[in-house]
């Protein structure tokens, strides 16, 4: 009976993924989580500041309460509007675990953006990494472009002001002592510029997306266009530019005559909590992920990169 309801609600909360086309903001958020008596009130059960409704990390939030209740445990997921302010309420203490991208995680550890006020947090832990978004840099098989030096004089989406990927494509032509100057830029929605790399209205476009990424797909199998890796030496300029970017693959076969992986950069989703906090909900916290990690795997394609080695 519980098998049945633990699919039942993870079917109910796996869906979609986070726009690379929204940029989570700096802004302090107006919550003051630390006086909100609805959640402060529950932390006797599990909280997880779980991100937008209907997006990745709330879903994946849904799913691990799931878990919880088939184990008999009680748990919430609290709806939040970026990983800032996920971060913010579990240093306030109004909720057990946060589950935040990776960018963010690395503000608030080096006390940067929103964080410079508050400096530095040694107390953050990191539990398990669920997912990545990758950057991808895809173009026209037509196109002479080879690799990055190769957008030179090419024309070139890089997306709206203001998003992830404008800071990212940015950093990739940095990474080449390319500038905005040396390419002829356009800028598009990511759906946009996916469109008119199809039409052949561009040469490339830059992409941040969670793989496989069902757009991508029907690119590469119906379009003529084909995704570049990244050098050794562009991902370490990348990694060592973009606060909370890492390495990051994207296996062969994922796409349309894809014969090899594609070596790039990309946010992860970690699960996060407080390093002071109860040693007995965190260790419960590890036991039933680590126990249904296959399940939630196979829920969402994005959902396998289940992994500690950023935790750091």
């Amino acid at each position: 009976m519980k098998k049945t309801i633990i699919l039942t609600l993870l079917s109910l909360f796996i869906s979609g993924a986070v726009s690379a086309d929204t940029l989570e903001t700096t802004t302090q958020s107006n919550s003051t989580p630390a006086s909100d008596g609805e959640y402060s009130k529950t932390l006797d059960k599990i909280v997880i500041a779980g991100g937008n409704p209907f997006g990745l990390r709330f879903s994946i939030s849904g799913a691990i309460c799931g878990f919880m209740l088939a184990d008999d445990s009680s748990c919430l997921v609290r709806p939040i509007k970026n990983s800032g302010e996920a971060i913010s309420l579990l240093q306030s203490g109004a909720v057990n675990f946060a589950l935040v991208q990776s960018d963010w995680l690395a503000h608030a550890r080096d006390g940067t953006s929103r964080f410079s006020d508050i400096g530095k947090s040694d107390n953050l832990l990191s539990i398990t990494t669920f997912s990545s978004e990758e950057v991808l840099v895809v173009v026209s098989k037509d196109s002479t472009i080879v690799t990055i030096k190769d957008l030179k004089n090419s024309n070139v989406d890089i997306g709206k002001s203001g998003t992830y990927r404008h800071v990212v494509s940015n950093v990739i032509l940095d990474s080449v002592g390319l500038e905005d100057d040396d390419v002829n830029v356009s800028n598009r929605t990511q759906d946009e510029s996916m469109e008119a790399l199809c039409k052949g209205k561009i040469d490339a476009t830059v992409l941040v997306v969670s793989n496989p990424n069902t757009i991508l797909d029907t690119m590469t199998g119906q379009c003529n266009v084909k995704i570049l890796s990244l050098s050794k030496k562009q991902i370490q300029f990348m990694s060592k530019n973009l606060k909370g970017f890492y390495p990051s693959q994207v296996p062969a076969e994922t796409y349309w005559e894809q014969d090899e992986a594609i070596e790039t950069v990309g946010l992860y989703t970690i699960l996060v909590a407080n390093k002071d906090s109860d040693k007995d909900i965190i260790e419960k916290m590890k036991s039933i992920v680590l126990k249904n990690k296959d399940v939630l795997s196979v829920m969402h394609p994005t959902l396998h990169k289940f992994s500690d080695e950023i935790s750091k």
